[in-house]
């Protein structure tokens, strides 16, 4: 056997590197699996210390890489791992994540292959942790009234207060010995917000996003530390995850009220659990955020602008006016013209999937998403491949049911052949996917697919 390997390396140096480089990469995407589930198994056993009353209970935890023929699982009351067949999970467990039932059971699937969450373990575990507690901590949570994305025409005055209320909230957290004055900062600038964008703090993410953020820095903190770590020792670790959080003042890819949420909710949690140790929690499920009840009794302090920070973000706003435009056009093109609405089922998605963005009108209230992703989606005879950069609109009237994209399409690219299966050809999107046409309230057309 030796002497055989030997003569391959001589004689395809290449081709044996390339199969040991490949064998090298599978050998790491299973352990960056294993690695994902022994934390959940860990940290499953003090689920109450992300949440009180939080439980993985009744899980079982699936990290999912479509390129495998098995997939890696727990179930976290037995602890039990084990591998399951490609066929034997619903196409929608290869989703970015997903929840389903199997086998009588609460289900999570993450899948490695989403953006980093693919080369670091603990990142798999941190889009789960955060994921999982959307699907189990925040059920029956009261949502608010507004859905969530940003507001456009963009305007430089909401992103600016929330960068000055980010970075007071950061220095109370960091700064304990003079924590009262920043949170004093805090309130000046959050109060300008609500009074002035009132619409903006019905769509903010500082809630559910933010305390879900909150429950991923407090899970990985005890996979790191461990269950019996102390709360001081947990403190250490969420400032490290603080400190590499995005500057909303410096950092112009925050510049979204949809992204800030994310940072703004998360240290204001931080702060209630660590520092103001008040009863703040039960009040999250009732639609309050976690940087309301936080600065509900301070007292605001005026702080001065910068002209220079003002500056910049009036830049900014120009920049991401045009960028917003620009990205979502895909969609705003088509609709001036004669066009059909495309639904897509969500439950048909195959692979990782991420958004480049979520734009609200201000005046009439529609909502523009962003696919950052390429999508293939499969149901039977429905064959639907979708490119990145595609856009899907929230209209206030909807005829189909279920959850998932609308894509607006010229009503040309949208065709039916003799077998009663439509076709459609467009840049972004093609595929056949049997089912009806529709209009719906204010007489705008849709293409319904059948979900059976």
């Amino acid at each position: 056997m030796y002497h055989l390997l030997l003569g391959v390396v001589f004689v395809g140096m290449g081709l044996v590197l390339s199969e040991s480089a490949v064998g090298h990469a599978n050998r790491e995407v299973w352990q960056n699996a294993e690695s994902a589930i022994q934390d959940f198994k860990n940290v499953s056993q003090c689920s109450s210390r992300i949440w009180p009353n939080f439980s993985y209970a009744g899980v079982t935890v699936v990290v999912v890489n479509e390129k495998r023929a098995q997939q890696l699982a727990i179930d976290l009351d037995s602890r039990q791992v084990y591998r399951i067949k490609n066929e034997d999970l619903p196409g929608g467990a290869f989703a970015t994540y997903s929840f389903f039932e199997f086998k009588g059971r609460k289900a999570i699937s993450v899948n490695q292959n989403y953006s980093t969450y693919v080369t670091e373990s603990r990142s798999v575990f941190a889009l789960g942790s955060h994921e999982s507690f959307h699907f189990l901590g925040q059920k029956n949570w009261a949502g608010r009234s507004s859905g969530r994305g940003d507001f456009i025409p963009v305007r430089w005055e909401p992103r600016y207060y929330r960068a000055m209320l980010q970075k007071n909230l950061k220095a109370a957290f960091f700064d304990r010995q003079n924590q009262i004055i920043h949170l004093r900062h805090a309130k000046f600038w959050f109060a300008k917000w609500t009074s002035e964008f009132p619409n903006e703090s019905l769509a903010t993410t500082d809630g559910y996003e933010g305390t879900a953020e909150y429950a991923e820095i407090i899970a990985k903190a005890l996979a790191t530390a461990g269950c019996n770590a102390s709360e001081s020792t947990l403190r250490s670790y969420a400032k490290k995850a603080v400190e590499s959080s995005p500057d909303l003042l410096k950092s112009d890819y925050s510049y979204a009220l949809d992204h800030e949420g994310y940072y703004v909710g998360s240290l204001a949690a931080l702060i209630l659990r660590f520092d103001r140790l008040e009863a703040w929690t039960d009040r999250m499920s009732k639609g309050e955020t976690p940087v309301e009840v936080l600065l509900e009794n301070i007292s605001a302090l005026e702080q001065k602008s910068s002209e220079r920070d003002v500056t910049k973000f009036k830049m900014l706003a120009s920049d991401k006016q045009r960028e917003v435009v620009r990205k979502i056009a895909p969609a705003t093109s088509v609709m001036n013209y004669d066009f059909t609405y495309v639904w897509v089922p969500g439950e048909w998605q195959l692979g990782a999937l991420g958004y480049d963005g979520f734009f609200i009108d201000s005046k009439n209230g529609t909502m523009y998403s962003v696919i950052s992703d390429p999508v293939s989606l499969r149901h039977k005879e429905n064959v639907i491949e979708i490119k990145a950069g595609i856009v899907s609109v929230d209209p206030a009237s909807h005829p189909c049911e279920g959850w998932g994209w609308n894509i607006p399409v010229l009503t040309v690219a949208v065709t039916q052949s003799s077998d009663g299966l439509f076709q459609i050809k467009t840049p972004r999107m093609r595929g056949t996917l049997r089912g009806t046409l529709k209009k719906d309230e204010l007489g705008n057309k849709w293409l319904c697919p059948a979900l059976n």
